[in-house]
């Protein structure tokens, strides 16, 4: 463990040194000169993806905004919601109309909504396709699908490391595809933790 430590923090400092000092983009030419000394940008994003929650597919939208210190160091907050559903068979039985017994199966909603801070590093930001590094760490609440669920509503702490893919197709606008491990504690950490994509718009300066 160490030794990643160490590995993880020589990268982040060779990155440094050698970053570029121009925001190349994929659809314009001409490039912004960055002057070498301590510049201060920040965006907005909104987002959009997907997961599973409960063994079923879900939809995860959200927003984060936040500051951007020398165009690698980011913080600010971030919110989202994870909504899915979770059918459930009724242990009473009802008749048809031939006679028959047969299960009823209610289709209850399953959401989660949480929200908190993120730190990112980003890797050579001036190179028009990019990677950064973001964590975010949030509190929130789960709403169980209701008398049927085996999920009932609890308070959740919620840590989401990741990784994110950035496009810098212009000087205020870099796209992300984004691909995290959402770690949930509490009684349902097994059941609702799991891996989740999606698409980020930032918005801002860079």
């Amino acid at each position: 463990m160490k030794n990643i430590i160490l590995a993880l923090a020589l990268l982040l400092i060779v990155n440094s040194i050698h970053s570029q000092d121009e925001m190349k983009t994929l659809f314009k030419k001409d490039t912004s000169s960055i002057k070498k000394k301590n510049v201060y940008g920040g965006y907005g994003a909104p987002f959009v993806g997907i997961t599973q929650m409960d063994g079923k597919m879900a939809t995860i939208v959200g927003g984060k905004g936040g500051v951007i210190i020398n165009h690698r160091f980011g913080f600010g907050g971030i919110g989202a919601a994870v909504i899915g559903s979770n059918p459930k068979a009724v242990s009473d039985t009802i008749k048809t109309k031939a006679g028959n017994t047969d299960s009823l199966w209610i289709k209850k909603t399953l959401s989660m909504g949480y929200g908190g801070v993120f730190v990112e590093y980003i890797f050579k930001y001036s190179s028009p396709i990019h990677i950064s590094i973001p964590l975010n760490i949030q509190v929130g609440g789960v709403l169980g699908g209701g008398d049927h669920s085996n999920i009932k509503s609890s308070t959740v702490f919620v840590v989401e490391p990741g990784i994110n893919l950035e496009f810098n197709f212009y000087k205020f606008f870099v796209p992300a595809v984004h691909v995290g491990y959402r770690y949930l504690s509490g009684n349902y950490s097994s059941t609702l933790s799991g891996v989740y994509g999606s698409l980020m718009l930032k918005f801002g300066k860079f």
